[in-house]
């Protein structure tokens, strides 16, 4: 290469992740937008935006770490959250795994179905990923949202996110573990958050 020739700059991705918690996520800035990021001691939440995907990432301090029980937790809260609705383990897509457990890692995809009148055409799929940050203390939940019917072609998406997570090495464990849950903003960015995709 001729060294009077200048070197074009390349765009890498962008990188999001916590400092707290150690985990890191890189991010095609062509594919997605990071429409919101928030940290404090103790959480962060990440809200990414591709086409008709909505994905958010979070730490958040649970006191058990545990794949399994985040999932379950997330439902409760999906429950919660989406009263009116036909909740379903599973999606629309032939042979999709519906659920999953392994070491450090739990998922399960659920599809929604709003009863109310006024988000009828709002149907949507989620899939709702644990991972252990802290063993017995934090999990990284990772949840991709896309509406029922176009579910097919945008999960790739969501798989393409998760394969580049990178988790912290080793078990974390320390006083991270004896803060006290700092849920109050994420319950306000749950009530926020709405598949406004769908429409």
């Amino acid at each position: 290469m001729d060294p009077t020739t200048p070197a074009i700059a390349v765009p890498g991705p962008d990188m999001v992740g916590s400092d707290e918690f150690g985990w890191s996520l890189p991010i095609d800035p062509g594919m997605w937008s990071i429409a919101e990021e928030f940290a404090e001691a103790g959480y962060d939440f990440i809200e990414l935006r591709s086409g008709r995907s909505l994905v958010t990432v979070e730490s958040v301090i649970d006191q058990h770490g545990d794949p399994q029980q985040c999932v379950v937790d997330e439902l409760r809260d999906l429950q919660d959250f989406e009263e009116h609705a036909v909740i379903e383990l599973g999606s629309d897509v032939a042979g999709e795994r519906p659920a999953v457990m392994e070491a450090g890692h739990a998922w399960a995809t659920y599809t929604i179905e709003p009863l109310a009148e006024e988000r009828a055409d709002q149907e949507y799929t989620i899939r709702i990923d644990c991972y252990t940050l802290v063993e017995r203390g934090a999990s990284l939940i990772l949840t991709h949202r896309a509406p029922r019917y176009e579910w097919e072609g945008e999960r790739l998406k969501g798989k393409a996110l998760r394969d580049a997570l990178e988790l912290p090495s080793g078990n974390r464990r320390g006083g991270i573990i004896a803060l006290k849950h700092p849920y109050n903003w994420r319950w306000i960015m749950i009530d926020k958050i709405w598949i406004g995709l769908a429409v």
